[in-house]
């Protein structure tokens, strides 16, 4: 297929989760990978049969359109913002940032790209989040004094972050639907 997106996969550990599902998207082809391990880089490229291995993640942008960042969490904003500022298109794994600052840094980067950006976060379809956020979207009243639960369901809806609230401990902190 002409006009395929050229994929570059960057950390061979946690990133190697991801050829299942490109192999599975017609329109790209993993043309390259990207780690500091090289015993790990040469493995990963040998068993996805991966034309293209990195150990310098600059380097590795000149040949793909778009980056899955599978790299400790320290590093994503610095390569989005660094891909995004070379027109790369950007796939990262949560967290986004580990300091609020970087937020808006990335936030900066994305706004100045044409190239899209993304978290690859997949907790908001956990069992956990799907049964807070059709608690939420049902709820007719809050008791006023939990406003502190209603915060963190209300946090853990729109940031869909690790720290979940269940049901059961949000029914142990008071929480009704008024039903």
């Amino acid at each position: 297929m002409p006009n395929k997106l050229k994929v570059g996969i960057v950390g061979a550990n946690r990133g190697s989760s991801y050829f299942r599902q490109f192999g599975t998207i017609a329109e790209t082809d993993v043309v390259a990978v990207c780690d500091i391990n090289e015993a790990s880089l040469q493995n990963l490229a040998e068993r996805f049969n991966v034309p293209n291995q990195f150990t310098d993640y600059t380097q590795m942008l000149d040949a793909v359109d778009l980056v899955v960042l599978a790299t400790p969490e320290n590093l994503h904003v610095p390569q989005s913002i660094e891909a995004l500022d070379a027109g790369k298109h950007v796939i990262s794994e949560v967290t986004a940032a580990v300091k609020l600052e970087e937020c808006y840094d990335l936030v900066r980067a994305v706004r100045k790209s044409y190239a899209k950006y993304t978290m690859a976060e997949n907790t908001c379809y956990s069992k956990h989040n799907v049964l807070i956020r059709t608690m939420y979207s049902s709820v007719t009243w809050w008791k006023k004094d939990c406003s502190e639960i209603y915060i963190l369901v209300r946090e853990s809806i729109c940031i869909t972050s690790n720290h979940f609230i269940t049901m059961k401990a949000a029914i142990q902190h008071g929480v009704t639907t008024g039903r």
